[in-house]
């Protein structure tokens, strides 16, 4: 179908993402004056780098440990073995923006562990359902407590209906997956086998059994969180990754000399989140998070300067140490570029 290949052809693909992060970075840096941009980076207090990058790969550690309690009901991973994964997903998809990274990091975490790459990512989907439901619960907490500019305070309620509604229906996809687990694990089991394949099936015929077959183990990684114990560890691991990104961001604005409180800065990444999601959707590789830190923290009175350079602060923080971290980890794993260049064509091929 026409849509299939506009989706697996790679240079249309890359000039998309091209195209589309120059329009962030227009956007970003359009009436901006050069002369306050250059001097707010030039006063930015560089011992500030250390605990920022400190906090970020702390943050890494943090999800390490929130990936393992899912996968917990499959098998035993091991921490340090997530991490090295986690680090070297952000590593792929830095080098080749294809979003390869999340299929890496269950191929690494398999080899140790040997459940199955598709019940690895059905627990990846997990994780990020619940980072969600974390993330929207932070927020609304936040706007409801933050003092907001005039601009904004006019639609807290609004904003808060949607970020409660998104809450609830967080908690109804979560109860969906759930249900159809046990579905798939009860005497209807053969059913849902049964309905997949005839799916599949209407749409290729070819590869009926062997997508089935992946759905069916995508499935199963869904078992997770069996009593509410685990459930509230997976909870409040979600709900500590925010607060400690927040506080990344907040370091860096000490390094500029600014003082963002903890509940502002909560809100504004609510605003960031949402057009850093845009523009992944849009290919874009750069820019989204750079125009929307800026015109976010302009609100609270932070000019957009120290707000645009404060994104690249961060960017950059996050960029290094995981191209430097990825690089030997790359080694430490035995990978070669040619195991990414096959990961990234593992959507046109059988399911793992």
């Amino acid at each position: 179908m026409w849509w299939k290949q506009l989706i697996h052809n790679r240079p249309l693909r890359w000039t998309l993402t091209v195209i589309s992060s120059g329009l962030f970075l227009y956007i970003a840096f359009r009436t901006l004056d050069w002369a306050t941009f250059r001097n707010a980076l030039a006063e930015f207090t560089g011992q500030w780098l250390i605990p920022v990058v400190g906090i970020f790969l702390f943050s890494i550690y943090l999800r390490s440990l929130l990936w393992q309690q899912i996968v917990r009901p499959l098998a035993h991973a091991s921490v340090w073995t997530i991490y090295r994964a986690s680090v070297l997903s952000i590593f792929a998809n830095i080098l080749l923006p294809l979003n390869i990274g999340v299929v890496l990091r269950a191929y690494l975490v398999d080899r140790e562990v040997n459940v199955g790459v598709a019940r690895l990512l059905g627990t990846e989907m997990m994780e990020r359902v619940y980072s969600m439901v974390g993330f929207l619960l932070v927020s609304l907490v936040a706007i409801s407590v933050v003092q907001l500019p005039g601009e904004l305070a006019t639609f807290r309620w609004q904003i808060s209906l949607a970020l409660g509604g998104s809450v609830v229906l967080g908690g109804v996809f979560i109860g969906l997956l759930l249900l159809l687990r046990r579905l798939q694990i009860g005497r209807k089991g053969a059913n849902v086998n049964g309905w997949i394949e005839r799916q599949v099936a209407r749409v290729s015929t070819r590869y009926s059994e062997s997508v089935a077959r992946g759905l069916d183990n995508f499935v199963r990684g869904l078992d997770v969180a069996r009593n509410s114990r685990d459930l509230l560890m997976i909870v409040i691991y979600s709900v500590l990754i925010r607060i400690v990104l927040a506080y990344h961001a907040i370091a860096i604005g000490r390094g500029f000399g600014v003082d963002i409180p903890l509940l502002t800065m909560l809100f504004v990444e609510v605003m960031v989140t949402f057009a850093a999601v845009i523009g992944d959707q849009l290919l874009g590789l750069i820019g989204s998070y750079q125009a929307a830190m800026s015109y976010a923290l302009s609100f609270f009175g932070i000019p957009r300067e120290i707000g645009l350079s404060l994104a690249l602060i961060a960017t950059a923080s996050v960029l290094v140490p995981c191209l430097v971290l990825g690089f030997l980890f790359f080694w430490m794993e035995g990978l070669a570029w040619q195991d990414l260049k096959d990961l990234a064509n593992t959507d046109k091929t059988d399911p793992m």
